[in-house]
């Protein structure tokens, strides 16, 4: 009886995870629409350009439908100047009617409608009537606004100014503070509009983890929420914090240091990228090596780049040709791909001469090398060409969306 049980959660299990569903923006002709991991139609082909952040596909001129990449499963699109949203469904959630609308964070939208801003719900729904006041984010249920004037303040919730637009600047509320700058100094302020921490810095930084980075007496440091340094202002320069640990720059050169102000490493580098799975690419002249978060060197120097580690592994360049690294330091690949991109869903896509290929944890070639283009594998699936046209090939390198399209983006999963 409790195999039959143990099948039976096991069934639910696998039923669940493939009942959700794909989606991805494609171009057949001259149109965009997307489609679902069965290559149907769940959105028309009556859109002139795809936009994002990393992408941009842009129609000629007067033809201005465009469809933009989802976020929290609706598609923002645009339709000559105005901007509404569609579900995963096809269905027009959100009419066009709005000259400027954010992507949804958190469930929530900031959208213009003539000269009045407001805060729409995934529904349409405004969580208070449109002001004339420039919302310029809206987090922790704090709206952060902006006068004609340039002058800022904050909106709760429900509409009401409870922080009065008497800053200079301001950022969003983060960790229950905001971080706003008051006759030339940067303080922090809770929600209810009370100084937490007095304006007394150059600058400063949003919290994050507890800490937020301040610029004191010319060089930088951390403080906590009462004002304390955990990490002393010693630093030229110091990036936010990844993983619990601080790129510091001291006497023109990069170290790192925990969330204590504990040095994890000296400071020895001329070049240092962010901590990432564990492990950091660090430069000297030119040359490039890797250390773990006890500051450990588990790479060689002799490369001309290493980038940040993702699914294990990192990209590792020599002679002008690349290989793979695994965060351990053991080598994947020899340096002899022209091209070479990350590993995703434990497959990288490597480049010789002229086609790329997919090659798996081992450094095996496991699809070979026919495509002339080719996307990382995303949900199983990933967008090649070998020809003219891109299709969708799943992890055994066989086509399950022919090579028919333009164009083709990443399947994502969507609820």
């Amino acid at each position: 009886m409790k195999k039959i049980a143990l099948f039976f959660i096991i069934g639910i299990c696998f039923n669940v995870a493939n009942s959700q569903e794909l989606r991805a923006i494609v171009r057949p002709e001259n149109l965009w629409g997307v489609i679902n991991q069965e290559n149907e139609f769940i959105i028309d082909t009556t859109f002139d350009g795809r936009y994002s952040n990393v992408f941009k596909y842009l129609p000629p001129s007067g033809r201005w439908k465009l469809i933009y990449f989802p976020v929290e499963n609706l598609f923002k699109f645009r339709e000559r100047t105005n901007f509404g949203f569609i579900d995963t469904r096809g269905n027009v959630i959100i009419p066009a009617i709005f000259d400027e609308a954010t992507d949804f964070k958190n469930g929530y939208a900031i959208v213009k409608q003539s000269i009045k801003y407001g805060i729409i719900d995934k529904k349409g729904d405004f969580l208070f009537d449109p002001v004339k006041y420039k919302i310029v984010d809206f987090t922790e249920g704090m709206a952060l606004i902006q006068t004609t004037g340039f002058k800022s303040g904050f909106f709760n919730s429900d509409g009401e100014v409870v922080i009065k637009t008497i800053y200079k600047e301001a950022l969003p509320f983060r960790e229950g503070l905001a971080c706003v700058k008051y006759k030339g100094k940067w303080g922090y302020i809770d929600t209810k509009g009370d100084w937490i921490i007095q304006p007394q810095y150059k600058d400063a930084g949003s919290f994050k983890g507890g800490l937020a980075l301040v610029f004191s007496s010319g060089r930088w440091g951390a403080i906590d929420k009462s004002n304390n340094f955990i990490i002393n202002p010693e630093y030229d320069k110091i990036q936010d914090q990844t993983e619990g640990i601080y790129r510091v720059k001291k006497k023109g050169l990069w170290g790192f240091v925990d969330i204590t102000g504990k040095p994890v490493s000296d400071y020895l580098f001329d070049d240092a990228k962010e901590f990432s799975e564990g492990v950091a690419a660090v430069g000297v002249k030119g040359h490039w090596s890797m250390i773990d978060k006890n500051g450990k060197t588990i790479l060689g120097s002799e490369f001309q780049n290493v980038s940040k580690c993702k699914d294990g592994a990192v990209r590792v360049k020599k002679n002008d040709l690349w290989g793979y690294y695994a965060s351990d330091g053991r080598k994947i690949t020899d340096c002899k791909y022209i091209r070479a991109e990350d590993f995703s869903e434990g497959f990288a896509r490597v480049r010789l001469d002229d086609l790329w290929g997919y090659i798996n944890k081992s450094g095996v070639l496991v699809i070979d090398y026919r495509f002339y283009n080719a996307s990382e594998f995303h949900n199983g699936l990933a967008a090649v060409r070998p020809d003219k046209k891109w299709g969708y090939i799943n992890k055994q390198g066989v086509f399950v969306i022919n090579p028919v399209y333009r164009n083709a983006e990443d399947f994502i999963r969507v609820d």
